[in-house]
Order: structure tokens, then sequence, then C-alpha cells
């Protein structure tokens, strides 16, 4: 793999250098690359207009719940824009930035998806060049500096660019941007190049909520000839949009108002891609050394004509080349930011770009399997420098592709498969329909595109239902739980973030929860202090109010706090807040710019703004926190010792009474590693550690050895650092093969104070989440330790139970009971993972012997069953010269279903009805009847038979399988309550019917 990847390198910087090697032939010295054009937008905001140099967010919208991707390069700026900003936030620093950041649109308001490879400007991932104002330059200094770059240091000829501006609105409100059209005027852009549009191009909102406003546009005249008023924002490629500059001024509400914000701030954005391609003097993006060099290596490994960029609806080579180009670029950002294959959000929009891109490339390029991983070097040549991730994962996305592929192209063939049978049905009936429920099968199940579902349906004459196929796709859309759960949360904190503005409009300082963090060990517990505190704020349903009442539901925002609100993972505290002669239940809490909300009932009395209360954090519920949350961290050191430093968490959950990790894996664990990793958190744990708070300024945890950063987070200035075992300062004191063998990452969560605090901790399960994910359960402290006595307690109970059933103390069912009845408290009991695939060997050694006793008893019963009725049968065949009897008899012996077939088998012409007692069954009185073929009369059949008992004891007929019914019947008696009386009925109304209908025949 490593030659292989080598090699694709070496490639791609041969193919670089004659890319360059060939421009610089051309009639001007120095051309615009792409890292030049990257370069120089970022020193003139950096070097000439003092802005701060903010590195790429990741792809992954990790803290924003209405994003799955980021897509615009504000994303990570928009806690600046609702003013809702922790102080200790770094973002709270910032009054002027710029970056290039990684952009995805693949989905919600803002999707490029369907438009890539049909145009050549469109694309799934981009870069936004940016620069941003938060509360310091607005509108007339953003449009100076936008203008000054684009014609003095790109050199763009001014006679080609025009500007739009916004036109106004009626519903939302908002008069037309005169302001902004005058500053153009200014700067020399005639009027009949400044051109008004309305909120469909001159109105820019994030998503569907959030902060948005106004924006400007500035637009490049490919053709020169002065139509540009014509062909703006008409989708014309003679005149394409270069930069968008946004100027951030309301808030967007869940209800579709718009609020002002506090300050008023600019967003820009330029992509790369499309200014690449201007000032190259191409008007195809895909012209440029962004792309040309994935051009190239598709050509020649798919062995197919060059590039030629023509621009069709049709699935041409083209087309097909600009998809994959596009689409490896998006793919191999998004695995090397953490993205992996799954089914739900980020993942789900991933594997469907994986299989389009596989499908294209094996349908229409005909490429070899393994093929796309092979352009991800391409990729990292050309964006490895300024995103230095991309370098450094490389080799894990190109495995993920792969693996994805090699998936897609199995499951497609069933699929293929599949509908191939669903159409030779369908035409067997005369349908020419494919119905859309068989379509969505398709396309769900076995992952075939759209479009492949449409060709293969047309290559076998039918066409798709595709009215009901769209109402499924919609449906799955509506129900997605996760994606459902991620808007409530956005609503939830779209709500807070309104009830935050308020109180910093009425200046009401951020609660002070540093009591959170003040708590101690003693005799063998944690205390944690009460606080007293002032009331200053009541929310109901978003609403600022004065007063609640009993049964108010609420959320109480105080000056000060000892609860620890939700974050890092870890659950809200619960507990109370006390008031003289009131009492409010808290059930959450939840920490918003600084405010913390504690939500909860009033349970009793009235509680007013300005009211003084006692904070009381229920221990139990914090303590067992504690103990989850430190074992996080040991599991998670544990995984990396153990099992790969690639073990990166994506993700946890502590809670009181147990902890869940996810983290990339793409070996399956074995019992044997599970149990390793639970032995080394075990050992951490007895080593008596101490866990060390550590406050570090942010840039300096870059110095720290061994630090574990989660992908995406943003973390406060200074940083809380928690270190076990070496504080700090030793630990970068330690020789270097010693820094690694103790955990060491940020953390704003509550911790035990040493390792021996949390008690024994128990890996429960061990599960996979998506392709590459994997999760574990495990419990702490005294959960696990009782999970240690269940498990003495029932391992000795297994050996009693073994040793018994060897000896054959019991019978064969006093002993499956018993065994039984262990395993239901061995399901219902924690029992670590490890410890209950021992359990259960035990179990199945103890059930294999039991099934040998009971195999050895029915034996027995069936042999006296036989004798039983072999007697009667001899006894019968002794008389001469009388009618041929039916056999009716109740056996003596214990009966089940295969007894009876085996003793009705014996009778052979003669019709019989043998039932008897099932003792594993509590009595319950099971029949059958037969009657043979040249005994069967219009009303003397075996079901007639059965069903005239069966109506006098209140018992259940049924037929036997597939058997007929005038041959063979069955019947069932659950309830027995005397079974002599039940037996005497059974034979007497047996014998009635017997009398009444059956035609007896004479022997002779």
């Amino acid at each position: 793999m490593y030659c292989q990847y080598a090699l694709h390198i070496r490639c791609c910087r041969v193919w670089r250098m004659n890319f360059i090697k060939c421009y610089s032939n051309s009639a001007t010295t120095e051309r615009w690359t792409s890292s030049r054009i990257r370069k120089n937008f970022l020193d003139f905001f950096v070097k000439t207009n003092k802005h701060v140099f903010v590195p790429s967010s990741s792809v992954v919208s990790h803290k924003d719940p209405s994003l799955l991707f980021t897509n615009a390069g504000m994303n990570q700026f928009k806690p600046i824009f609702l003013g809702t900003v922790d102080k200790n936030n770094p973002l709270a620093l910032y009054q002027r930035a710029c970056n290039s950041q990684k952009c995805i649109r693949v989905g919600g308001k803002h999707n490029d998806l369907d438009d890539v490879g049909y145009d050549v400007y469109h694309h799934t991932f981009f870069e936004m060049l940016g620069n941003w104002s938060f509360g310091d330059y607005f509108k007339q200094e953003a449009c100076e500096m936008a203008w000054t770059l684009l014609t003095k240091v790109y050199q763009l000829p001014p006679e080609k660019l025009c500007v739009t501006y916004f036109a106004g609105d009626k519903e939302f409100g908002i008069n037309a941007d005169e302001e902004c059209r005058d500053i153009w005027l200014k700067l020399g852009i005639p009027s009949n190049r400044i051109i008004p549009f309305g909120k469909e191009h001159n109105f820019w909102e994030m998503g569907n909520f959030g902060p948005c406003g106004p924006c400007t546009e500035i637009h490049y005249d490919q053709t020169g000839s002065g139509i540009a008023q014509k062909l703006t924002n008409t989708s014309s490629a003679a005149v394409i949009e270069l930069w968008n500059i946004v100027f951030i001024s309301y808030d967007r509400q869940t209800d579709g108002s718009l609020k002002p914000l506090p300050k008023h701030h600019v967003d820009t954005g330029m992509g790369l891609e499309r200014l690449t391609a201007v000032l190259n003097n191409t008007t195809s993006n895909y012209n440029t050394d962004l792309f040309q060099p994935l051009l190239y290596e598709i050509s020649r490994s798919c062995n197919i004509p060059p590039y030629q960029g023509r621009i069709g609806s049709d699935m041409s080579y083209d087309v097909a080349y600009r998809i994959l180009a596009d689409h490896i670029r998006m793919i191999t950002v998004a695995v090397a930011d953490g993205v992996l294959p799954g089914s739900h959000s980020a993942g789900h929009k991933l594997r469907k770009i994986i299989r389009r891109t596989v499908y294209i490339a094996h349908d229409t390029l005909k490429a070899p399997p393994g093929f796309l991983s092979t352009l991800v070097p391409f990729v990292v040549a050309s964006l490895g420098e300024a995103f230095p991730e991309l370098k450094n994962n490389s080799a894990s996305v190109s495995d993920v592709i792969n693996e994805e592929e090699q998936h897609f192209l199995g499951q497609m063939e069933k699929g293929k498969s599949h509908l191939l049978a669903v159409a030779d049905t369908l035409k067997s009936r005369g349908i020419t329909t494919l119905p859309g429920e068989c379509a969505w099968e398709l396309y769900s199940q076995f992952g075939l595109p759209e479009m492949l579902i449409t060709l293969l349906a047309s290559q076998n004459g039918l066409t798709i239902d595709h009215e009901q196929y769209k109402q499924l796709l919609m449906k799955e859309q509506e129900l997605s739980a996760l994606d459902v759960a991620r808007q409530q949360m956005a609503h939830a904190a779209n709500r807070r973030n309104s009830v935050v503005l308020n109180m910093q409009n009425k200046g009401l300082p951020a609660t002070d929860d540093v009591h959170k963090y003040k708590y101690c060990h003693q005799n063998s517990s944690y205390e944690f202090p009460a606080v007293d505190c002032q009331l200053e704020a009541i929310c109901v349903n978003g609403e600022l109010v004065t007063l609640v009442k009993q049964n108010t539901e609420c959320a109480l925002i105080m000056d000060k706090t000892c609860f620890y609100a939700e974050s890092g993972g870890q659950i809200a505290d619960r507990g109370k807040i006390l008031n003289i002669g009131a009492e409010f239940q808290v059930c959450d809490v939840q920490q918003e710019s600084g405010y913390v909300f504690h939500y909860g009932h009033v349970s009793n009395g009235t509680f007013c703004v300005g009211d003084r209360s006692t904070a009381v954090v229920d221990s139990d519920h914090r303590s067992g926190c504690m103990k989850h949350h430190t074992a996080t961290h040991l599991l998670g050191h544990a995984l990396r010792r153990i099992v790969s430093s690639d073990c990166l968490q994506q993700g946890s959950l502590v809670q009181r009474d147990r902890l869940r990790y996810d983290f990339t894996c793409r070996t399956p664990l074995s019992n044997t590693l599970l149990q390793q990793i639970e032995d080394l958190v075990n050992k951490l744990v007895e080593d008596d550690l101490t866990v060390f708070v550590n406050e570090v300024p942010l840039a300096d945890t870059l110095q720290i050895p061994g630090i574990v950063t989660l992908p995406g987070d943003i973390y406060p200035d200074p940083v809380t650092v928690i270190s076990i075992g070496k504080n700090i300062t030793t630990l970068c004191n330690s020789p270097q093969n010693q820094q690694s063998l103790h955990p060491v990452e940020p953390c704003c969560g509550t911790h035990v104070q040493r390792t021996s605090h949390i008690g024994k901790v128990r890996v429960m399960q061990s599960k996979v989440v998506s392709k590459g994910v994997r999760r574990i359960f495990a419990i702490a402290g005294k959960r696990a330790e009782m999970a240690e006595g269940n498990l003495v307690l029932l391992d000795k109970e297994l050996q009693d139970l073994s040793a018994e059933v060897v000896k054959g103390k019991c019978s064969f069912r006093t002993d499956a009971n018993r065994l039984s009845e262990i395993l239901r408290r061995i399901e219902e009991s924690d029992i670590s993972v490890v410890q209950l695939e021992s359990l259960l060997k035990k179990a199945t050694e103890i059930k294999s012997h039991i099934k040998k006793a009971e195999k050895s008893y029915w034996k027995k019963e069936l042999e006296s069953a036989s004798d039983e009725v072999n007697e009667i049968l001899s006894k019968m065949s002794g008389l001469k010269n009388v009618p041929v009897l039916p056999l009716i008899h109740k056996l003596s012996c214990d009966t089940n279903e295969k007894v009876l077939i085996h003793c009705v088998n014996l009778c052979k012409n003669k019709p019989a009805m043998i039932y008897g007692l099932n003792q594993s069954e509590n009595n319950a009185m099971l029949g059958r009847a037969f009657v043979p073929e040249d005994c069967i009369t219009a009303v003397f059949t075996a079901r007639n038979w059965v069903e005239h008992v069966t109506s006098a004891v209140q018992g259940q007929p049924s037929a036997a399988g597939n058997m007929d019914e005038r041959s063979l019947f069955v019947f069932r008696l659950d309830k027995v309550s005397s079974p002599t009386v039940t037996s005497r009925k059974v034979n007497e109304e047996a014998n009635n019917f017997v009398d009444r209908y059956c035609k007896l025949l004479s022997k002779a």
C-alpha cells in the first residue's frame, strides 16, 4: 500500500511540474496558480489590512445541529454574529479575520450536488476565501478592500466587473440598500453596472434560521461586451458571481421573523475555484491546476479519450470526468476530517456520494476496481499544503474508499439480480410499471443509484412509478429520527439565543459557575457544598418572566451556581434550588453564552426574580458522572495503547451509571482484546493515580506531549487539561518513551481526584456503529462492583447445576427450568462482555447434557407407548368375524407430539384416536386422530371426529401441518383440572362419534 501511494505521489509531482512548465511558456511570466491566489488573498488581509488568519474548521459541523456539513466560511463564527460567544472562547477576541474555509454543499438550503458535472462551475466541495469584520468595519471598508484586491492585486480589468445590491423587500420590511449602491458609485463603477436584485439573490441566509442580511455581489463578465446587466444572475457562464459580501444585520427566528443583531458584521466569501478560472482566462473551473491533474489521471488510468470540456445533459465522458474530479475532492476532504460512510446524517450523504462516484466510474468510464482511491494522492498534492490533515490521513482515506467501493459493487450486483427477477415476474403478468416501493427497495436496501434503477428498468421494458418512489423518499426524510433530533436541538439553542440577547440587553452578567469544580473527597465519598445565589432571570417557553408558581416548567438563571451544564459528553447535574417555602427540581442544565439555564419545575411555592436561593446538587448523580467521566479518559487511553493509536474519539456519553465511547477502529475487537483493555483500565484504577486539573493557555497545549484533542472542537483560552498520573510539567520533562503512558486531554468535565475513587470498571458491550466506527459501553463504581458479585454468584450456580446434571440427580425438566432461570438472571444482570462469554459457554455445556438426558427420557417413553398400543392391536387382531373397530386409547406414559405420531403410525389401516398428558407443559393433553382413506365418509373424517370431542371438553382442534384434514387432525387441552375425568370424557365422546358415524367394515 505504501509503495503504491508513493508511486502516486511521484506521478502527481511530475504532472504538476509539467503543468506549471506549460503555463510558464506562455506570454505572462508568472501564472495564477491556485496556491498563489490563496496566498495573495491571505497576505492582503493579514499583512495589509490587519486581519487575523483563522485556520479552516472541519467540514463536519460538530457544534451546529442545524448543519450536516460546514457550508460557508462564516459557520465557525456564528456565535459571534449571534452575540452569544463565550468570553473564554478564542472567537471572542477576533475583530477582523480571514481564511480559506473548506466547504461542502450537498444538501439543505445550499445544495450544489445535482448541478455538478452538468456545468463547469458548481462543486460539492470548494474553498471559500473569506474575510470578516466582527463589529469593526462595515459596508464602506468591505467594498473598498474587495475592489482593491480584485483590481490592484489580481489585476482584473474593472470594466469586466459589475456589482449587485439588495433592492429591498416589502415582506421583510426592509428598504433597498442605497448605501451600498452609493459606495460602489464612489468607487468609480458606472451606474449601468450596479444592478439591484431581490431577496432571491441579494439577501443571504445560512439556513432556515440564524444570522442573515443583505449582500452585494461582484460578478465577472467573461465576454467583456458590456451586456453584463442582462446576463447577471441568469445562470449564464458568460457572467459569473465571483465574490459575495454579506452585511450580517439580522437573526432569522424559527417563526420566520427577523430580529436586528446587537452588532453589525461583515461576512464575505469568494470561491477559490472560480477565481482561479477567471485569473487564468478560462470559463471552466476544470481547466485549472485544481482539477487538471485529476482529469489527466482519470484519462490515463481508464484508458479513455482526454477530457474535452464539453457541456451536455447526457452521461458523456466529459460529464463523468467532472463528476469524478469533483466528488473525489469532496470525499477525500470529508473522510480526512473524520466523516465515515454510514446510515445517518453526514455519513449517509458521504456514502451516497461515494456510491454515485463508484457507479459512474465503473459504468461510464469502465474504470478498474480500486481506481477511485488512486485519485486520493492527486487531491492531497493539490490541497495538502493548505490543509495538512489531508497529508496526515491520506492512507486511511484510501482504505475507507476501497472498503466502501468493494461493498457497494457487491450490493449492486445483488440489486441488479433482484431487479431482473422482479422484472420477469411483472412482465409475466403483463405489467409494464415498476412499483415505486420496488424502486425504493433497490435504492434503500441495495444502494442502487436512481439513474441505474431507471436504466435497468428501461432495458427490461419497464417504467418506474416515480410519484410513489418520491413519496417514499420524502417519508424517509421526514421520519429520520436523527434529523428530527438535530432540528429539535437547533430550535432549543435558537430559543436560548433569543433569551440570551434579551438578558444581555438588560445588562445581566453571565453566570458564575466556577463552583461546579469546588468539591472534596472525605470519608470515602465526595461532598458538594451548596451555593447561595440570587435568581437573575426566569424563562418560560422562550420568554422572560418575573414570577413562576407551583407546577410551572421553566428555566432559572442564577447569578452563580454549582450545577454542571451538559458539556463534553457529560450529562447535566440534577438537584434542587431552594427558597423560603419553595423548591425547584432541576432535571437538566444547559449553558449558552456564559448563562447557565437550570431546567425543571417548581415543585412547591413561588419563585421571583431577585430571590435569594440555595443551589443543591444531587451528590449521588454527580459522583456517578465523575467516576464514569474519568473512566472514559482511561478507556480511550487503553484503546490507543492496546488496539491502535488511530483509535480517535468520535463521541461519548457520560451518565451517572454508565458510559458510552465511540471511536475509529477498522478491525474487529476480539474478547481477548476487550479483556486486555479492561485489565489496563482497572490497573490504572488500582494504581491510585492522581487526576491533575491544569489551566493551560490554549497555544501552550500544542507543546504538551501525547495530548489528545477532539476533531472539530473549539477550546476556550485558557483551556482545562486533565492529566492522569503526572502533571503537565512533569510530563513534559519525562523521557519520550514514557510520555504516552499517561492520559492527557483537554476537558471541561468533572472528574474524581484519584483513579482509585472510580472503583471497578467493566466493559459491558462492544458494537459497530458505522463503517470504521465502534462503540463501547462500560460501567464503573458501585454498579460494576455489584456486577462482580452477580458474576461470582451466577458462576457458582452454573457450576453446581453442571455437577448435578452430570450425576443425573434431577429430571431433565427440573434441570432445564433451573438453567432457564439462571440465563434469565444473566440477561438481566450487569455482566461484562468478556465474562458473559465464559458464563454462556458453561450454560451451553449444561444445555448439551440436558438435551442428552431429554433424548434418553423420550426414547424410553416412546418405547413404553409403543408397547401399550401394540398390546391393544394384538388383542384386537385376535378377534375374528368382528367388524373393524377404531382404536381409542389414552397413553399412560408421558406424551409429546413425536410419541403420538409414532403410535398413530402403528395403527396403519385402522381408525385411531390416541391421546395423553405432557408433563413438561403442566399436564396439557395432546391428541391425534387418524382415519384411513377407505374409512372416510362425508361425515366420518378425522377433523369432524376431533371437533366433536373437543367441543365437549373445551379443547383446541387444529390441522396437522399440510396433511389431509379428512385423514389426520390433532387437538390440545391446555388446562386439564382433572386428568381422570377429562380422559374419561374424551374416551366417551370419541366412542359416541364412532358409534353414530363410523362405517364399520368386515374383515372379510
